[in-house]
């Protein structure tokens, strides 16, 4: 029995703004949520970010944080335990699931942003 293929995108990049405090974000990575009955959102991936600040008192984030507060870079001999830390880390999030409540507030919260742009350039 083969088990299941999950697949996490990461942007190691500079420069990465945090939605939470507008710093700057260490890594972003878009993991696979969680597969749970009724979940309207099954089946599609959310984009988390690591941040210095808002993540360093999230246990699920102490192990990265802490190798990047030793090496400022993965290298050819960090790269193994840098890999191993973020799989760590990119599951823990995975795990983690955003209330239905919560994204129909996000969504709107862009649409309002949307309207009030269109809004501004007349488009209303």
């Amino acid at each position: 029995m083969m088990g299941v293929v999950k697949t996490v995108e990461l942007r190691l990049e500079d420069r990465i703004t945090c939605h939470r405090c507008g710093g700057e974000l260490i890594l972003q990575a878009r993991v696979p949520r969680p597969a749970r009955d009724g979940d309207p959102f099954q089946g599609t991936y959310n984009t988390v970010g690591l941040c210095t600040v808002c993540d360093r008192d999230d246990p699920a984030a102490q192990g990265i944080l802490a190798f990047f507060t030793v090496h400022p870079e993965i290298t050819d001999t960090t790269t193994h335990t840098a890999a191993a830390l973020i799989d760590e880390w990119a599951n823990r999030m995975s795990a983690r699931t955003i209330k239905p409540s919560d994204a129909d507030a996000d969504h709107a919260r862009r649409q309002d942003d949307e309207d009030f742009l269109r809004w501004e350039n007349g488009e209303y």
